[in-house]
This record gives structure tokens, sequence and C-alpha cells, in this order.
């Protein structure tokens, strides 16, 4: 036979302030934002869109954003860095990397200046191709052609692709049609 378990109050005040019933929607918006940066760091501009959609009122969302930023909890430098730390294990380059933290609302000036180097991407781009290809860089153009595939997907700049795999021209490098003068 089992026992029916059954809520204490503080667990009731808890779950009746989240679901809207009670508490003011100030405290709705700080506990809202609360437990969305304890799931994983936030940009200031996610918290934003969250309490948007969550809350009408703009004195609430303007307030909850003025109080995290008083307490020092929204920090995209911190978002930068998670999404850094994710991109080398999953082996991303650059171009990729931008466009994550662009969706996310990441500040520019919150992000390392080394991700904009070849070096960074090059030196990703080949322990990728190194773990994707133990036997080394294909030889075969159909093996180079996946490869050069599997780069760009993963968001390497097709220079970075190209001069990892030894192909040494661009396709707006080939020589046109005759008549194209």
């Amino acid at each position: 036979m089992r026992s029916e378990r059954r809520p204490t109050a503080a667990g009731e005040r808890g779950r009746a302030a989240t679901e809207g019933g009670r508490g003011s929607p100030d405290r709705q918006a700080w506990s809202a934002a609360l437990r969305a940066l304890a799931r994983r760091p936030r940009s200031a501009r996610e918290i934003e869109t969250l309490l948007r959609e969550r809350f009408d009122d703009e004195s609430v969302v303007a307030a909850t954003l003025a109080r995290l930023a008083e307490a020092r909890l929204l920090d995209d430098a911190a978002v930068a860095g998670a999404v850094l730390r994710d991109a080398a294990r999953r082996g991303l380059g650059s171009r990729r990397v931008r466009q994550v933290l662009a969706r996310r609302g990441v500040a520019t000036d919150a992000v390392p200046g080394s991700l904009a180097t070849d070096a960074h991407d090059l030196a990703a781009a080949r322990a990728l191709v190194e773990r994707r290809f133990p036997a080394g860089v294909p030889s075969d153009a159909r093996g180079r052609a996946r490869a050069l595939r599997m780069l760009a997907s993963r968001g390497f700049p097709s220079a970075v692709a190209r001069r990892l795999l030894g192909i040494d021209h661009a396709l707006d490098d080939e020589p046109g049609e005759p008549g194209d003068d």
C-alpha cells in the first residue's frame, strides 16, 4: 500500500508563486530569472527576452534586469567563455562560434580576441581532422571533399579548411570561361 505524500506549507508557497497564483510580479520575475541563470550562463539579452515573454509590465522587466545587473548576475563574458569551452569540446570553428554568440546576444566586446585568429581555427581544425581521420588527411578527391564538407559544417572558414587539406586554390581563383574578359 502506497502512502500519499502531502506537500509542506513551504513547498505549496513556492509552487503557487511560480505558477503565477501568488507573489508579486517582481518576485515572480526575479525567481524566473534566477532559475534560468541556475541552469546555464545566460546573456543579458536572453534574460531580457525571457522576462518580456512572461511579463507584460515593462517596469517589472526593467526592475528585474537592473537588480540582476546590480547583483552582478548578468555576465556576457561568462556566457562567451561557456560557448568557447563548448565549441572547443565539440570541435567548432570560429564562424559557428560567432553565430552562436550573436544568436545568444553576447556583446562583441565580451568575446576574447583569440577567437578571430586563423591560427586558432587551424589548430582546432587539425585536431578535428586527426580525430575524424586517424589515418591522416584523405589523399583522394572524394575523401578530401568529405573532409572539407565536415569542416564547413562545423563552422571553419574555407581558407583554413583548404590550407589544412592541401587544397591550394579557391573557387574564386578558377580561370573564367573563354570570352569572360
